[in-house]
């Protein structure tokens, strides 16, 4: 075998190891993203089924009054119909432990409060909105019709109003 030859036998082979290398290097930051992607870009609902149940108690087994207490926020929302969606905007923010980092003010939209408008289907006037966390997760909604709450036993919006301040 020739000079020539061999020179060429090893410029082939160096060539198919940049490439080989390349390859490993593009698995291992496919590999990376993969494992980190997650903690960037997954919205806190999601990641909140690592919660503890103390931190995200069951809805249903608490009183009313255990409610209002674990909810480290809780919003009262107005919705507004905009194309072919209803929209919840806050309007007043009821409670909010001094801890938690909510970062939503009046007038913003609430994005777990948007939804599709479907035919024959009455929307209500807005939503008193529950939160519970550090990091404020959606924890319950309840809508808001004429001024009432019938998820609450057709509570007024202004007898909730005082019930919330009674228990803060």
């Amino acid at each position: 075998m020739d000079d020539q030859t061999r020179l060429a036998a090893i410029e082939k082979s160096l060539t198919t190891l940049k490439v080989l290398m390349a390859c490993v290097i593009f698995m291992n930051l496919a590999a990376l993203v993969w494992i980190f992607a997650p903690l960037f870009l997954l919205p806190a609902r999601m990641i909140s089924a690592s919660r503890s149940s103390e931190e995200f108690p069951s809805w249903q087994e608490l009183s009313f009054d255990q409610r209002l207490s674990k909810a480290s926020v809780i919003v009262i929302t107005e919705n507004r119909k905009q194309d072919e969606t209803v929209r919840g905007y806050v309007t007043e923010v009821l409670k909010r432990a001094p801890h938690v980092q909510f970062a939503a003010k009046i007038g913003d939209e609430v994005p777990d409060q948007r939804r599709t408008v479907k035919p024959n289907t009455v929307y209500g006037d807005g939503a008193i909105v529950f939160y519970v966390g550090a990091m404020p997760t959606t924890w319950a909604s309840s809508e808001i019709y004429d001024g009432t709450i019938p998820a609450l036993k057709n509570m007024s919006v202004d007898d909730f109003r005082r019930a919330v301040a009674a228990a803060n």
